[in-house]
């Protein structure tokens, strides 16, 4: 997920938003054609909104990228500053969010 691009995602609003990403092809993908992946809004329906809504947490990381890369052609997630977020650094904060917990 981490070297997922803009390009690669949509968000289809309506009724009920839906975001779909395409994922590349990976050695997993025994036949070649990368897979999609479609996330349903998932918010309640008096537009509250919810922060655990996959269709809209894609919406907004794609708002986010919007105006630093008008190609499409960058990173989905980015780290502050717009930095590479590699798996490496993702461990190294989940380590130290669980350092203190019992």
């Amino acid at each position: 997920m981490l070297a997922l691009k803009t390009s690669q995602c949509t968000v289809a609003t309506g009724e009920r938003s839906r975001a779909e990403a395409r994922l590349g092809i990976t050695k997993m993908d025994i036949e070649g054609v990368g897979r999609r992946r479609c996330f349903l809004c998932i918010c309640p329906t008096d537009g509250a909104g919810d922060l655990l809504c996959p269709a809209c947490a894609l919406a907004r990381l794609l708002r986010r990228g919007e105006g630093s890369d008008a190609r499409g052609i960058g990173k989905l997630v980015r780290g502050p500053g717009d930095g590479l977020v590699t798996h490496f650094g993702l461990c190294r904060a989940w380590r130290r969010m669980l350092a203190d917990v019992p």
